[in-house]
């Protein structure tokens, strides 16, 4: 996902930011418009990094509907990696079906 993400981005000249914790640090090469930023690995420290540098109608790519509801309320574009936008309409049934399936 994300080479398509960085293909499709360059396409558009567009930046790229990638927020990842240092468990998961990688010593590939991307292109001039791709930055990477490194976190530390405790729980929920890349999702408070990406809170921080989001911005009203930026693009967050998530599987977590917790931040892409928090995104939401930034006023985000917020994508799914399966190809469906969140938005305030099925983000409430999403986090709801979340939460049944911890309990």
């Amino acid at each position: 996902m994300k080479d398509i993400v960085i293909d499709e981005a360059k396409k558009h000249n567009l930046k790229v930011v990638l927020v990842a914790s240092y468990a998961h640090y990688s010593t590939k090469i991307h292109p001039a418009h791709v930055e990477t930023i490194y976190v530390d690995s405790a729980k929920e420290a890349a999702d408070y990094r990406i809170m921080q540098l989001l911005q009203k109608d930026d693009i967050l790519i998530t599987q977590d509907y917790g931040l892409a509801s928090l995104a939401l309320g930034k006023k985000a574009k917020v994508l799914h990696h399966k190809g469906f936008e969140y938005d305030n309409d099925n983000i409430a049934n999403l986090l709801e079906s979340r939460y049944i399936s911890a309990k």
